[in-house]
Parts: structure tokens; C-alpha cells; sequence
């Protein structure tokens, strides 16, 4: 596998847990996490970071260098913050007898919402940042 693709993996798990964690977060303060909330909440953004890879698959140019370097820290949040809102409504656009009760998919549509989406791209954009002095120099390839 080569190297933008080893970043490319690494830059969506980023991208999913900043999105993720605050989620979860809110999930278990309102206390509907007995009642499928997590799963709704972590759903849209692992649907999003699905099609990000699938993204990234189909236009390399996405993340063009085997480095994390400027303007990737800004650039791949607002894709993936573009994305959320998309899952979004594929999961709730589903009849809500096959996915959850309706009280549940209000979490799916929080990622329709500016707050949350701004919220993820700077929890993104500030990780992504702290990370790019580690992943200045790529891992060597078992090849060579």
C-alpha cells in the first residue's frame, strides 16, 4: 500500500473521532444511549468517512503527497464536514420504522445543523494540525 494511502487511512480515522467522540459525548448526557443514539450518532459520520475513502479512491488528487502539509489541514475537514450533512440525510431518509424511533434519528440530524459541523472542522482542523509535525516524514514501505 503506498503512502497517501496510509495517510489517507490515518487523516478519515482522524476525521471520524473528532466528529465521533463529541457525539458520543452528547449521546450520553441526554441518556439516550440505551435507546440506539450511538448508533445513529457514530453512523453519519462512518457513513462519511466511508465515502471520504471512496472519495479519495476515485480523485488521489484529494490528498496529492505522501505528507500531511498545509493546506491538507484545513482542506480535508471541509470536505468531510461537507460529507456529514449528505450521511445525514441518507440515515434519515430511511422510513424510521427500519432505523430507529423518531426521538432516536433526531441525533442523525444534528449533522444538519451549522453548530455541530463547525464544532467538528475546528476540533478537525486543531488535530490534524498537532499531527502534521509526526507525519512530516512517512513511514518507510516494507518494500524498500
Amino acid at each position: 500500500m503506498s503512502d497517501r494511502w496510509y495517510l489517507a487511512w490515518e487523516c478519515t480515522l482522524v476525521l471520524f473521532a473528532c466528529s465521533a467522540g463529541p457525539a458520543c459525548y452528547e449521546v450520553w448526557r441526554s441518556g439516550m444511549e440505551q435507546k440506539g443514539g450511538y448508533a445513529l450518532v457514530v453512523g453519519v459520520p462512518a457513513s462519511a468517512a466511508l465515502i471520504f475513502l471512496l472519495m479519495v479512491f476515485l480523485v488521489p488528487n484529494l490528498i496529492p503527497a505522501p505528507r500531511l502539509k498545509f493546506p491538507l489541514q484545513l482542506t480535508l475537514p471541509i470536505v468531510f464536514c461537507a460529507l456529514m450533512p449528505v450521511a445525514s440525510m441518507l440515515w434519515t431518509s430511511t422510513s424510521a420504522s427500519l432505523v430507529a424511533p423518531q426521538r432516536v434519528t433526531e441525533f442523525a440530524q444534528v449533522w444538519q445543523q451549522p453548530r455541530p459541523l463547525i464544532t467538528s472542522f475546528v476540533f478537525q482542523a486543531l488535530v490534524l494540525t498537532l499531527l502534521t509535525p509526526l507525519r512530516r516524514n512517512p513511514p518507510k514501505s516494507a518494500d524498500g
